[in-house]
């Protein structure tokens, strides 16, 4: 039963490392390109984008049959904002974040979710009295028998995807 919910759960971690990844590589790609063009599509009701360094979306409470629906993109202007940004007046209601705060948290997400994947448990289960070269099977610390399956969480005959 457990080896079925640990294979679950490298799974999932596997998934999310390369989600974080992609995001990753999305988002500085569009930070990038914010320095140069803004770029948005509008629909009848909701608009979404990025421009000025904000990604963001929102939603205009009235119809406009003069709008134009589809892509619309135009240069850059030199304003760039680097705060959050909340709209709102009676015909709409826009929320902006900056692109770098995005960023910054998808990136730390991503380098913990890799950087803690490989490191295996050396230490004692019971006391965390550290084991490499112990060779007799016995933590010397508080006695505790320890074996292969007690020191590393994660064996590696079960990273079998």
């Amino acid at each position: 039963m457990w080896r079925g919910i640990m294979k679950v759960c490298i799974r999932k971690r596997w998934l999310f490392k390369w989600f974080g990844v992609g995001a990753c590589s999305i988002l500085g790609v569009a930070w990038i390109l914010n320095v140069f063009r803004n770029a948005y599509w509008a629909g009848n009701r909701w608009a979404f984008g990025c421009g000025n360094g904000l990604l963001g979306g929102g939603r205009f409470s009235y119809d406009d049959a003069y709008r134009p629906v589809g892509w619309h993109v135009w240069r850059s202007d030199d304003h760039f904002s680097w705060w959050p940004e909340l709209f709102h007046d009676s015909r709409l209601t826009f929320v902006h974040m900056p692109i770098w705060m995005l960023l910054t948290a998808t990136t730390l997400g991503t380098i913990w979710l890799w950087r803690s994947d490989g490191r295996i448990k050396t230490g004692c289960a019971k006391c965390g009295y550290d084991l490499t070269g112990n060779v007799s099977g016995v933590c010397p610390e508080c006695g505790l028998a320890v074996g292969c399956e007690q020191s590393h969480p994660y064996p590696r005959q079960d990273l079998n995807l």
